[in-house]
Parts: structure tokens; C-alpha cells; sequence
């Protein structure tokens, strides 16, 4: 079985932070919004490969979703960059780390969605599944709905960009896992219906002119580039590409497929490659424990 690094030792309802005490983080209302929608990280969506053997950093944000632009739809357009910001459209804060982990409670007024419980997991064809669990709500009054029954642990944090990260190290250099292509769900409580899966669109994927992927260059953006936007994942295909997706609305998950895991002495993408790529302003590559941890075996 593989083994997940683990980010911290504490109560889950607390956020993780090196330096900093902290209080609880509070649950977002089921209610919130109407639908909700699930955040991919660019090292998930545009690593062409994974060399077997090494770390590879999931994270994802959950998001609500909802008409925001009042263009009559709700897709990944009505939700900024800035998802750290207020979802009140008369007042345009966006809150830093510092600010959310003074106060956990600014939280609820964002974009951000702190859900009582999660599950992400990890398969292909031929191995796994290799499931983390995640439980946050510790109220006592919060009946589990998702089975995290003998599954490695997840994490979540506030990072240095203000953004609620879930995720883990995924060690594959234990258990049965080999070379081929994985994919990864986030499946969250019925009572958080997930419409769309997301990532960042980079213009510089805009090949052909449509405002679509195109002919996708190999590898992630550079730092230096931010994203534009957020864009839905792309359709899966036969075969199947690096970084498309899309939403299981039966289990109520989102998955997204990983560049291949090949064997070593390749040219693949480094394990600790990841997370949040771009300028820090715009949601920039910003690691925070979910990076600076090595594999427990």
C-alpha cells in the first residue's frame, strides 16, 4: 500500500501552520452556494510525467459556484483568481494568510470552502486504489457520510498565497505502485453537490486562437507567467492526455488523470514540483506544509 507523508499532528479542525498558533477553522455551510466546484494544481495538470519512485504533491481547493458574473450561466468564469476574496460584490477584500488565520471566520465569506470531510483517490488500470481521508469537522455532531475506512491521511493549510489547500505527499516509491497513468478523484458529502472541475488557463496554451487548450506545450508555465483564469478541465480522451477530467456526479467526485509515473532516468517531473504555479499575486506557486515534508515509510 502507499504510503502518504504525513504534514502534521494535531486536532483536524485546526489549520496547520509552523510558526503560528491557530484557531478552529470553522465548516462552511452546506448551503452556501448552489453547486460547488473542485481545483486541480498545476503540477497535477500540466507534469507530463512522474518518475516512479518519488513524491508527487496533490492539492486541490474545493470552491463555491454560483452565477456570480450574472451572464445567465455558472461555470469556472464566475469564480477570480482571487478566491481568497469576499464573494460579496460591494465589498472587493482580499484576505491574506496572516488575516485568515488571525480570524478563520473571514473565511466563510469567500470563495473558499472548508468542508466538514474529504476523500482523494489514486488509481490506474492496473494499481490501487490508494485512498486519504480527511475528517475536519470534529463538533461532534457531524454524522461522516464519506468511508474513510483504512485510508492514509490528508491535510489541509492555509498557504502563504491565503488559499485553503487539501492535500499530500503521495510516496511512490512503496506498495504495489508502478509505472502508468493514474487518476486522482476528490469526492466530497452529497451535501456539497460539485458541478465542474477546474485548473488555471495560462494564454499561452491558446494555440489555435479558440481560447482553448490547443496543442498543449509539455510541462507546466513558467513561474514568471500567472494565470488568466480559471478554466474547466479538459474532456477525456482515447487515449487519455495529462490534466483532463471532469466530475463523477454519481459518486459526487472530481478526478482529474496525472502526467504517466514512468521508470527512472527519464526526463520526468520532480516530486516536489508543484502546487500553485505563477505569481504569488495570482494564486503564484506558494509552498507551504504541504511541500516541506518527506515521505513516512
Amino acid at each position: 500500500m502507499a504510503v502518504v507523508a504525513i504534514l502534521a499532528i494535531m486536532p483536524s479542525a485546526w489549520l496547520v501552520s509552523a510558526h503560528e498558533e491557530t484557531s478552529p477553522l470553522p465548516i462552511t455551510p452546506a448551503d452556501s452556494a448552489p453547486g460547488y466546484a473542485v481545483y486541480f494544481a498545476d503540477n497535477m495538470v500540466y507534469g507530463p510525467q512522474w518518475r516512479l519512485g518519488n513524491l508527487v504533491r496533490i492539492e486541490t481547493m474545493v470552491l463555491k459556484l454560483d452565477d456570480y458574473n450574472s451572464d445567465g450561466v455558472a461555470n469556472a468564469l464566475d469564480i477570480p483568481l482571487e478566491v481568497n476574496g469576499t464573494v460579496d460584490p460591494t465589498d472587493d477584500v482580499v484576505y491574506t494568510q496572516t488575516a485568515l488565520i488571525g480570524d478563520p471566520s473571514l473565511l466563510l465569506g469567500t470563495y473558499m470552502v472548508s468542508v466538514p470531510e474529504i476523500l482523494i483517490t489514486i488509481q490506474s488500470d492496473e494499481c490501487g486504489p490508494y485512498r486519504f481521508y480527511g475528517m475536519f469537522d470534529d463538533s461532534g455532531t457531524y454524522v461522516p457520510v464519506l468511508d474513510g475506512s483504512g485510508a492514509g491521511a490528508l491535510t489541509r493549510e492555509i498557504n502563504k498565497a491565503g488559499h485553503l489547500i487539501y492535500g499530500f505527499l503521495w510516496d511512490t516509491s512503496v506498495g504495489d505502485v508502478t509505472v502508468g497513468r493514474y487518476s486522482v478523484s476528490v469526492q466530497l458529502p452529497p451535501a456539497y453537490p460539485i458541478s465542474i472541475a477546474i485548473r488555471n488557463y495560462y494564454v499561452s496554451e491558446d494555440i489555435d486562437g479558440d481560447g482553448e487548450q490547443g496543442e498543449r506545450l509539455p510541462g507546466p508555465p513558467t513561474e514568471e507567467v500567472p494565470p488568466d483564469y480559471f478554466l474547466e478541465l479538459d474532456a477525456v480522451t482515447d487515449p487519455v492526455l495529462t490534466g483532463q477530467g471532469g466530475v463523477d456526479a454519481a459518486a459526487n467526485a472530481a478526478f482529474i488523470y496525472l502526467g504517466e509515473i514512468i521508470l527512472g532516468g527519464g526526463s520526468g517531473t520532480g516530486g516536489d514540483n508543484g502546487g500553485e504555479n505563477g505569481n504569488p499575486d495570482s494564486g503564484g506557486n506558494q509552498n507551504g506544509l504541504l511541500g516541506n515534508r518527506h515521505a513516512h515509510k
